[in-house]
């Protein structure tokens, strides 16, 4: 078995095991559409992978996979930058399983992020007690706000528009200002505006943005992304909460959705009181499972972090 980045001539394996392992029954669009930095024919550097030659043939053989993908965390008050990796794409072919091949594979990225001077890895899974056993632990929150229709019981605000961004008409300028309005937290991931503009190519995935009558904007949010966020807000900003909510109630109402969930960072004052004043459900999770020999960023700097849904992998 043979550890190392992604050799060209398994891209296909690659696409092959993604699919029939995260998308199993799912043919609306390839899986590589949803990652479209990871998994492009010129992203080989992102994809780690356990392979093998067949004895017979000399053919390669795809075991494991799992994107690894070098980011900073940016802080905001300092403007000092985290370098960590996020992984993601996680699979191991049905006939390799039970053999330890991911626990090495898991092992390997972590020598590289060593090797790197990367201060964590940063993964999701619902597999916690298996990752735990490989160093990660869950960390960081999430805020989970279920708006119904009619749960916000707002009075009508005319003179704004709602508009739907297709993505061949969005500029780096107004990319730029979305990122000013998103809302504040400690740390986030530092994205440039390309990466911005690639990852809202993602399919299913929608911009859509509240302006008042001079064109001014007041909010935006990106709604669904790919397979697994369909009618999730996983990014937002807004100049009160009290926009967003009628943002999302007229979302409620004109894409006929029986409920929107907002993925949100731990939020405080008039925020929190006005977005949980109409909700439908409130949960709150760990953000992301991580591991990292450094112990102020796990129990400081993580603790402030939050990961905005285009950013996870």
């Amino acid at each position: 078995m043979i550890l190392q980045k992604l050799p060209k001539e398994l891209v296909r394996q690659r696409h092959v095991l993604l699919q029939d392992a995260l998308r199993p029954e799912f043919h609306d669009y390839p899986i590589e559409k949803e990652y479209p930095i990871l998994l492009s024919q010129a992203a080989g550097n992102y994809s780690y992978c356990a392979y093998e030659r067949c004895r017979d043939s000399g053919r390669l053989q795809l075991l494991s996979h799992a994107s690894f993908w070098p980011r900073s965390l940016i802080c905001r008050d300092s403007g000092s930058r985290i370098p960590v990796a996020l992984v993601g794409n996680v699979a191991t072919s049905p006939e390799a399983r039970g053999r330890g091949i991911m626990r090495n594979l898991m092992n390997f990225l972590w020598d590289q992020a060593v090797l790197q001077k990367l201060t964590a890895l940063i993964l999701w899974s619902d597999l916690h007690q298996f990752y735990e056993k490989l160093g990660f632990s869950m960390e960081g929150r999430e805020l989970r706000i279920t708006y119904v229709p009619g749960s916000i019981t707002l009075p009508a605000s005319p003179g704004r528009q709602l508009r739907h961004h297709p993505t061949e008409e969005i500029s780096p300028s107004f990319l730029s200002r979305l990122l000013e309005v998103r809302y504040q937290t400690g740390v986030s991931i530092e994205r440039s505006l390309r990466e911005f503009g690639e990852l809202l190519r993602i399919p299913d995935t929608h911009l859509l943005s509240l302006s008042a009558e001079g064109g001014d904007l007041l909010a935006y949010v990106i709604l669904g992304k790919g397979y697994d966020m369909p009618g999730v807000i996983h990014e937002w900003g807004a100049v009160s909460p009290h926009i967003l909510l009628i943002m999302i109630r007229e979302l409620l109402s004109l894409a006929e959705l029986p409920e929107i969930m907002l993925l949100s960072p731990p939020l405080h004052g008039v925020w929190k009181k006005e977005l949980f004043a109409y909700a439908a459900e409130i949960r709150e999770h760990h953000l992301a499972l991580i591991r990292s020999d450094d112990l102020t960023f796990r129990e400081k700097i993580f603790s402030q972090s939050f990961i905005w849904g285009l950013d996870t992998i």
